[in-house]
């Protein structure tokens, strides 16, 4: 930390200037350890190298169904950050952008892992109306 001067007038300076470093510290914690809760529920582990460290026993559609998991988990947290009053407008049309994508990616993985197949519309744009007699 820095140290006191000796000076009467500058030592209430001073103690703002380390009152301001001291909250700056404690606001880097509380980031920090947000951070490494959402990569813990999000992905698991806080730890990078777990991440890109394939298991031994890797089966492709078991990894598929992972990162489908993981995608559902990501789009649901920038869905919240697109929706919240805190960020500006450009975070939050940012976030929508980014959820969209992600949504885009989880129906691709989806279609993969054959979650859909044999699924049919149930829109209203997939079915033919019947015909109904005018009164």
């Amino acid at each position: 930390m820095v140290q006191h001067l000796t000076d009467g007038r500058a030592q209430p300076a001073q103690r703002e200037l380390e009152e301001k470093l001291t909250q700056l510290e404690k606001a880097s914690a509380k980031e920090r350890t947000s951070r490494e809760k959402v990569l813990e529920t999000l992905l698991g582990s806080a730890d990078l190298l777990s991440w890109v460290a394939p298991c031994d026993d890797v089966v492709g559609e078991d990894v598929l169904a992972e990162h489908f998991l993981q995608i559902r988990n990501a789009v649901r947290l920038v869905l919240c950050l697109a929706v919240d009053e805190d960020h500006g407008a450009a975070v939050n049309l940012n976030a929508a952008s980014t959820a969209s994508r992600l949504v885009r990616t989880n129906i691709a993985l989806a279609r993969a892992l054959g979650v859909t197949a044999g699924a049919n519309s149930k829109t209203v744009r997939g079915g033919r109306r019947g015909k109904e007699p005018q009164d």
